[in-house]
């Protein structure tokens, strides 16, 4: 793995790892990618696999560059309560 520098580069190792580990998920036709699922479907269960691997991985969250994606970020991982 190399290094993770940015909250974009988290989010899309953490849906590679979701996707590599998991079946597609085909529904008539169509298919979907298992992080897109897990995102839209219960994103309490995304948030905490990108929590999981980025402590597996001993990625300190908070010192990741703020990037485009980090709207995203916001939206799925809580901010640290007092």
């Amino acid at each position: 793995m190399e290094t993770i520098k940015t909250i974009s580069e988290l989010l899309d190792y953490v849906d590679e790892i979701l996707n590599e580990t998991n079946e597609e998920i085909k529904i008539g036709n169509l298919t979907f990618l298992p992080s897109e699922v897990l995102k839209e479907i219960d994103p309490i269960a995304y948030r905490q696999a990108v929590l999981d691997i980025a402590d597996c991985e001993n990625i300190e969250i908070d010192e990741l560059i703020k990037d485009e994606d980090f709207q995203i970020l916001l939206k799925i991982i809580p901010k640290k309560r007092s």
